[in-house]
């Protein structure tokens, strides 16, 4: 099975990912990922790439921490995509651990993650939103 490690990019690194989040087809253009990437790394959030051994990137997520933790304690993941190639799924959940880790970290206690395409739950969820996201339970 394929190993990934995770990390967090760099701004003058974000153009390496765009591979990935292209193939979404659900996001702009390459200026507008370079922009909003940027935008997270500089605030309250990050990006963060699963590369497999031979330095090939197979995912990216996004985060951002809560705006004010003592009102919402959910992190939210604006984008979670994966290049898979075992229905394992070993890049998203090499991602998903981490960004439980960061969770954990920032004590949050809810996961959001948006909904788009086809979609499974791995993870047991607590509440499908009107706005086409979930959380689920960290």
């Amino acid at each position: 099975m394929a190993q990934f490690t995770v990390r967090a990019l760099k701004t003058n690194e974000l153009a390496a990912a765009w591979p990935i989040v292209r193939s979404s087809n659900l996001h702009a253009n390459l200026d507008w990922w370079l922009t909003a990437g940027a935008k997270l790394i500089a605030g309250d959030g990050g990006v963060l790439v699963a590369v497999a051994q031979d330095g090939t990137i197979h995912g990216v997520a996004t985060f951002k921490a809560p705006d004010n933790p003592a009102m919402d304690n959910a992190l939210e993941i604006p984008m979670l995509i994966t290049f898979e190639l075992s229905s394992r799924a070993p890049a998203r959940n090499a991602l998903v651990k981490v960004l439980e880790r960061i969770a954990t970290k920032l004590e949050c206690t809810h996961v959001v993650l948006p909904l788009a395409g086809n979609f499974s739950a791995s993870r047991p969820y607590v509440e499908l939103r009107r706005d086409n996201s979930f959380l689920w339970l960290h």
